[in-house]
């Protein structure tokens, strides 16, 4: 067999081309029928022999890599991140400030990696360095803890929301393409339904390792001569680190080629900025499409702000009851997180039953019940009443807003918005998020939920009914 022929032919295989195309070029490229259907016979062989090998390799590593990924997350869980930053020294004006700034970073670069991904296929090494760095970045959160260093906390944590959002939306697109889906193993496909469980757990347990060994600790053990007084937000927050880091690693070990794209980054930013120029002049021009990003971003604002500082305030509110510290904390989103099990069921069977102005109205009303709760009500099983009906309403008002979005635009126009959508909302956060931070400060946590779940209320689920009802007229 001509040795060109079969270089060709495995380069073709390997850049996912289809045998029949192949065939065809090759042929039409002077090589002969019946030699390139003898290449194509055994180069298809030992590529598919390859290839199935090259997916069972990744679907056990990636099967660790989500199990490992998944007691990272539940460990050092938000909630505990935002309880330590304000113990480190942070007032609650830092605590939503800096919050809202990592909220921004994020849906700005999740905005533009989506994208560039389209046009750029960023090589796993780099998807792994941003892993590795958001690993990193809870070990900066950890030793800026120890030594009480605010702003070094605070660097920490912008970093976690730079690393956390590149290593996830990339790696969603790494496993589509190394990885066929019929040939994922079961612990993979069903990870994403049992993970929530693993992170569930971790999160009990970095919650009993923070309570358990706290600053004042008295317990210590020797080991090789020296003594150690284990602290448990070093603990909790070197196991994500080190959870992430080795996660990180491993998907430096997947096997296989990927189609190989690539396309300069400043290239594509200059062409973004401009198409999203363009994109401005003719979204901003529909009245409806105004309307639905303004709503959008009144919910998101009123959401981070709640965010921000529900975990702090139950800690604070249940430190001496059942549980205890971190613990009270963990149980009441764990609880939570279980939930959002239903979450989908929950809203599908709402779908068949009423209309999609009810199901924003709904789940609007549904995520306002927790603000209210902790102001008029702050039991604890009743708070963990209104974290289940907010993760529901959560995911009733994310399914309903796509849904709007469909009956508002053309397939055109909503992939424009949904393009632009991130930098309409950030660029809004950056003026209100340190409003709403000031308030916190200034008022009290208590007032502001007031106001986030008025807002909710008042303001939110009436946009939606507003926004469907004009849709609804408009196709009249």
């Amino acid at each position: 067999m001509d040795e060109k022929l079969r270089q060709a032919v495995q380069e073709g295989l390997g850049k996912k081309e289809s045998p029949a195309k192949l065939r065809t070029n090759l042929i039409e490229s002077g090589f002969a029928e019946h030699e390139v259907d003898e290449a194509l016979r055994d180069v298809t062989n030992e590529h598919v022999d390859r290839q199935d090998k090259n997916d069972k390799h990744n679907s056990r590593l990636l099967a660790v890599r989500e199990f490992i990924d998944r007691v990272g997350y539940g460990a050092a869980a938000p909630q505990f991140i935002n309880i330590l930053f304000f113990q480190t020294g942070a007032g609650l004006f830092l605590l939503g400030l800096f919050n809202g700034l990592r909220t921004v970073i994020s849906m700005l670069i999740t905005a533009v990696m989506q994208e560039y991904a389209k046009v750029h296929k960023v090589s796993k090494n780099t998807i792994s360095a941003a892993g590795i760095l958001f690993g990193f970045s809870f070990l900066i959160m950890a030793f800026a803890r120890r030594g009480e260093f605010v702003w070094l906390f605070a660097i920490g944590l912008l970093l976690a929301g730079l690393g956390v959002v590149t290593y996830g939306d990339l790696y969603n697109k790494l496993v589509v393409e190394t990885i066929r889906r019929e040939k994922m193993g079961r612990v993979l496909r069903r990870m994403g339904k049992y993970g929530v469980l693993i992170t569930m757990i971790a999160m009990l347990g970095g919650a009993w390792i923070l309570d358990y060994f706290p600053d004042t600790t008295a317990f210590s053990f020797q080991f090789w001569g020296m003594t150690f007084h284990p602290v448990g937000y070093l603990l909790a927050f070197e196991v994500t680190a080190f959870a992430f880091i080795i996660s990180g690693y491993l998907l430096t070990l997947l096997k296989g080629q990927r189609e190989e794209r690539h396309y300069g980054l400043g290239r594509f930013i200059k062409e973004h900025c401009s198409a999203l120029h363009v994109h401005a002049k003719s979204l901003f021009k529909n009245r409806y499409i105004k309307l639905l990003i303004f709503a959008t971003t009144v919910t998101g604002l009123l959401e981070v702000l709640g965010q921000s500082y529900y975990g702090l305030f139950i800690y604070q509110r249940f430190q001496t009851e059942v549980f205890g510290g971190f613990l009270n904390v963990a149980v009441l989103y764990g609880i939570a997180i279980v939930t959002s099990f239903m979450g989908p069921w929950f809203t599908k069977k709402l779908q068949r039953s009423i209309g999609l102005s009810p199901m924003l109205v709904f789940g609007t009303l549904l995520t306002a019940i927790l603000p209210f709760t902790l102001v008029y009500n702050a039991h604890i099983l009743s708070v963990a009443a209104a974290l289940i009906f907010s993760v529901i309403g959560a995911a009733i008002v994310g399914f309903a807003q796509g849904l709007l979005a469909r009956k508002l635009m053309d397939e055109e126009t909503r992939k424009k918005y949904f393009m632009s959508l991130g930098l309409y909302v950030a660029l809004p956060y950056l003026i209100l998020v340190p409003v709403g931070a000031w308030l916190a400060h200034t008022i009290g946590m208590e007032m502001l939920f007031l106001i986030v779940g008025l807002g909710l209320v008042l303001v939110v689920a009436p946009l939606y009914f507003i926004l469907v009802a004009m849709a609804n007229k408009e196709r009249l």
